[in-house]
């Protein structure tokens, strides 16, 4: 072992050696990084309390983190951009439609009015509730002054060619030539009329020569006392006692049967009275068990018998219902519902299945208690019943009344039921077993009857229903899937409701504006 080769502990470098380690030190720290475990120089300017190098890791992995979140909300917002896109462009679009034109009637209306077709575009007739019957020109809006009254009109008048009967709360009915405004004839009666009448065809009976009765005295607003002579009679050929035996001769001779057109109507205490629609002469009478609803119903059973529906509203002694009347006599054929326990007051119209003067088979019928009913016409028999249940979270759970009048219409894909609710969903029905096919929610309620309309547009033609409600607006549907088509705005609440007059929709609305549109195609 080289002992000399050994430093002594004794022994320090010198200052040639001590030079030599630190330029070699020097020049290892120019040429290479330091540790990576070496601490930064501290700046106060970023970390003034000098904590940065311990935080460091934790500051780098917060920040990644929220990066990363910003990622995934962003790719989620653009995905969701991306599917509400698409949902929006296989969804129909609803369109808002502008008027043609629009005119201010100055006055309320509380009925629906009545189109007239024509060859100049038709005429719309609207009673007020200052008591006019007022002629709208459908292509330009002007207003003709027809029918007037001191009385508001606050029924729907029935019309047929030039001649309205339009109810009064005077109590009235009367028969005016809506251009003229020329009064026909009236019918007095002992209470306001909030019912539109209804109109039919039937045949007297056994109608020979009349002969009046000797001291007879006519009531006022009727025909004369006539005593109907048999046909034939047993009398005698002489002139006194002493005669020769009687032999039967011919007393007259028998008119042979006609036709005659007959208005019925009502009023509010329940009076329901036909009248001949030529000259307002009674035919009969009828007093029910409660004030009449909103509108009469004429039709035909299967057998061609004229009769006439009947809604009836409730109150403190009356459970309301439906009547059925024989239109040639007014007696009674049947009556829903039978028992009088049953609480069932009919504001609306019925409706039937048979068109016009056509044979019907069913009646449809809605009431206060939300129930929508389909009776046999014959014997007025209940077929099926069903209710309008509220929708989910739609105005509450509270019971739905129906007070908009239905509306049946055959289709080629099906026969449907439309009804409106005090809820402000509009439904359709199957019209065979009562089965609700869907609903619209109109967020308002809904008082006036749907319309039925085709539309010929240029893709083919398309059934849609229009349909008012109290949130100014009137809405337009597809008949067969209830899916929203496009709606327009009114100045008012709708309640009025709107008619249709060929591609044109009339618009009339509470406060007495009406709007004209023409259909989109």
């Amino acid at each position: 072992m080289a002992v000399g080769s050994r430093r002594s502990k004794s022994q320090r470098p010198t200052s040639t050696e001590t030079s030599s380690a630190s330029n070699g030190a020097s020049a290892r720290v120019s040429g290479a990084s330091p540790p990576s475990s070496a601490p930064r120089p501290h700046n106060p300017m970023l970390d003034p309390h000098g904590i940065y190098g311990t935080r460091t890791a934790y500051r780098v992995r917060a920040a990644r983190r929220r990066r990363m979140t910003q990622n995934l909300v962003i790719g989620f917002a653009f995905v969701a951009f991306v599917f509400a896109l698409v949902m929006y462009k296989r969804m129909p679009h609803t369109k808002t439609i502008s008027s043609d034109w629009q005119t201010h009637l100055m006055t309320k209306l509380l009925a629906m009015p009545v189109a007239v077709s024509g060859k100049a575009g038709g005429v719309l007739l609207v009673p007020t509730e200052s008591g006019n019957l007022l002629a709208v020109d459908a292509l330009r809006g002007t207003v003709q002054s027809g029918f007037a009254t001191a009385f508001p009109l606050r029924a729907q008048p029935l019309v047929l060619g030039n001649i309205a009967w339009v109810p009064c709360q005077d109590g009235a009915l009367y028969a005016v030539d809506w251009r003229t405004g020329q009064v026909l004839w009236s019918h007095a009666t002992t209470a306001a009329m909030s019912t539109r009448p209804a109109y039919t065809h039937v045949l007297l009976p056994n109608v020979t020569t009349p002969t009046v009765v000797p001291g007879a005295t006519p009531q006022a607003n009727s025909a004369p006392v006539v005593h109907v002579i048999p046909a034939s009679l047993p009398v005698t050929t002489g002139l006194g006692m002493n005669s020769a035996s009687s032999t039967p001769v011919p007393a007259s001779t028998p008119a042979p049967a006609k036709p005659i057109p007959i208005v019925i109507a009502g009023n509010d205490e329940g009076m329901v009275t036909a009248l001949n629609a030529n000259n307002g002469r009674v035919l009969w009478h009828r007093t029910a068990t409660g004030p009449v609803g909103n509108g009469l119903t004429a039709t035909r059973n299967a057998a061609g018998q004229p009769l006439v529906l009947v809604p009836l509203l409730g109150g403190v002694a009356a459970r309301g219902g439906l009547w059925c009347l024989a239109a040639q006599t007014g007696a009674p054929v049947w009556r829903f519902p039978e028992e009088s326990k049953s609480f069932a007051a009919q504001l609306p119209a019925p409706a039937v299945d048979g068109v016009g003067e056509q044979p019907a088979t069913r009646v449809f019928c809605v009431d206060d208690n939300g129930a929508v009913v389909c009776l046999d016409l014959k014997t007025g028999k209940k077929i099926w019943k069903t209710f309008a249940q509220p929708l989910p979270g739609v105005h509450g759970n509270a019971s739905v009344l129906l007070r908009s009048e239905p509306m049946f219409k055959a289709y080629s894909w099906g026969e449907r039921l439309i009804v409106g609710g005090s809820d402000g969903v509009v439904r359709s029905f199957d019209a065979h077993d009562g089965r609700l096919v869907w609903a619209f929610d109109a967020g308002a309620p809904v008082r006036c009857r749907p319309q039925a309309v085709r539309l010929n547009a240029s893709y083919g033609q398309r059934d849609i229903i229009l349909s008012g409600c109290d949130d100014a607006a009137l809405y337009a549907l597809d008949a067969q899937t209830g899916a929203l088509l496009w709606k327009y705005r009114t100045n008012s609440p709708a309640y009025a409701g709107a008619v249709v007059l060929g591609q044109h929709v009339l618009s009339v609305s509470a406060d007495g504006s009406v709007q004209s549109f023409a259909l989109p195609s």
